[in-house]
C-alpha cells in the first residue's frame, strides 16, 4: 500500500489520505497497543492453517469451520473440467435433460430394523440401492453427478438418526454423514464414561456436529465443530482425532519448530496409549462428551439398566449456547400455519 503513496499524494490526494489512515490502522493492529481484531482465513482448497499456540489443546480464540465447495469453487480450482468420453457425455446429457426429482429417483422400502451393525450400514449404503432412498447430487470434488443415499433408522435406547452416504462413480469420491433425527432437545446432555478395559473401545458412539469431547487424563479437548457428525466406535473417534492432529503442519509437520514437535510427539504417545488393546498395558481413562443439543450418545452396555461406568447429566443450556445455536431468534409462540 505504501509503494505508490508518494506519487498518489499529487495525482490522487483524496485516496492518498484514505490509504494513509488505513495504513495507520494496520500499524496499530500489529503494535503492542493493539485493540484486538478478527482475522478470517478462507481457503476453498482446505490447505491453509493458522497456528494454535495451545496445541494439542484447543485455542480459545480460534474457531474452525469446514464447508462443501460449490461448483464455481471447484471450477476455480480446476476440478471437474476434464472432458468425459462419449458414453459418459451421453449419460450426463441424459441426466441433464431429465433433471432428478425425488419422485422419479427415490426408491423407498420399509426401514431395516435398528440393530447392531450401523457402522457397517454406513459403509454399505452406497452398494445397497434397493434398501434406501436415493437422489442425484453434484460431486463436491469433480462436479459431476453422483448418488446420495439416505436412510432413517433408530439407535436402541436413544433416538432416530439419518444416515447419508454419497458416492461418485466418476472420480471415486465417497463421503458419509450421520445426523440426529427429530427436534432439538430441550436440554443439553453430558456423558462421562470411564473406560476400564480394551473392550470399552468397541462401544458405539454417536457424535453430532455440536458435541465437544474431552479427556481429562491427558488434558485434551476437541471443540464442537472440529469434525462433523459421526457414528462409529470410541476407537474410531480416537482414530479420526489422531488423523486430524497429524494433518496439522504447525503441530507435527515441517512448519513446527523442534520444541513444538517434541511436545507434540510426547502428547501423541500419550494419545496413542488410549487405544491400547493389550489388557495388561491398558490404563483407565475418562471420555467426556458434552452436547448442548442433546443429540449425541454413548452406548450403554447394560441398557435398559444404568451403566455403572457411565454418568449422564442433562442440563439447561445457557443464553450464550442458545445464541450460538441460533435458538434465541426462533419464536414459535402464537404461531399458526397460514400467517
Amino acid at each position: 500500500l505504501k509503494q505508490e503513496q508518494p506519487a498518489r499524494k499529487y495525482t490522487d490526494p483524496e485516496n492518498y489520505e484514505k490509504i494513509n489512515n488505513y495504513i495507520a490502522k494496520l500499524k496499530l493492529y500489529i503494535s503492542p497497543q493493539t485493540p484486538g481484531f478478527t482475522f478470517i482465513l478462507t481457503d476453498v482448497s482446505g490447505n491453509s492453517f493458522i497456528e494454535n499456540p495451545y496445541a494439542p489443546n484447543p485455542d480459545p480464540n480460534l474457531r474452525e469451520a469446514k464447508f462443501e465447495r460449490n461448483l464455481e469453487q471447484n471450477h476455480y480450482l480446476g476440478i471437474g473440467l476434464n472432458k468425459v468420453d462419449d458414453s459418459e457425455s451421453s449419460s450426463t446429457s441424459t441426466s441433464t435433460s431429465n433433471p432428478p426429482t425425488t419422485e422419479s429417483k427415490q426408491t423407498t422400502t420399509p426401514t431395516p430394523k435398528a440393530s447392531e451393525g450401523l457402522t457397517d450400514m454406513i459403509a454399505e449404503l452406497a452398494d445397497a440401492p434397493e434398501e434406501v432412498m436415493g437422489f442425484e447430487t453434484p460431486c463436491s470434488v469433480c462436479g459431476r453427478i453422483g448418488m446420495t443415499k439416505m436412510i432413517m433408522t433408530s439407535i436402541p435406547h436413544f433416538k432416530e438418526v439419518v444416515i447419508m452416504a454419497f458416492s461418485c462413480e466418476h472420480c471415486g469420491y465417497k463421503n458419509n454423514e450421520v445426523k440426529a433425527g427429530g427436534a432439538i432437545g430441550d436440554q443439553g446432555t453430558k456423558q462421562e464414561l470411564i473406560l476400564e478395559h480394551p473392550t470399552d473401545l468397541d462401544r458405539s458412539i454417536l457424535k453430532s456436529e455440536t458435541a465437544s469431547i474431552s479427556i481429562p487424563e491427558i488434558d485434551f479437548e476437541v471443540m464442537a465443530g472440529s469434525f462433523g457428525g459421526k457414528f462409529t466406535t470410541i476407537e474410531g473417534v480416537l482414530k479420526a482425532i489422531r488423523e486430524n492432529l497429524m494433518s496439522n503442519p504447525f503441530l507435527m509437520g515441517d512448519s513446527a519448530d523442534v520444541e513444538q514437535r517434541g511436545k507434540a510427539t510426547e502428547f501423541m504417545d500419550k494419545f496413542t496409549k488410549l487405544s491400547e488393546r493389550d489388557e495388561a498395558k491398558f490404563e483407565k481413562w475418562t471420555l467426556i462428551m458434552d452436547d448442548p443439543v442433546g443429540n449425541s450418545h454413548i452406548q450403554n452396555l447394560y441398557a435398559p439398566d444404568d451403566d455403572p461406568n457411565m454418568k449422564t447429566t442433562q442440563y439447561t443450556r445457557t443464553w450464550e449456547q442458545n445464541e450460538e445455536l441460533g435458538l434465541n431468534d426462533i419464536n414459535t409462540e402464537n404461531y399458526s400455519s397460514g400467517q
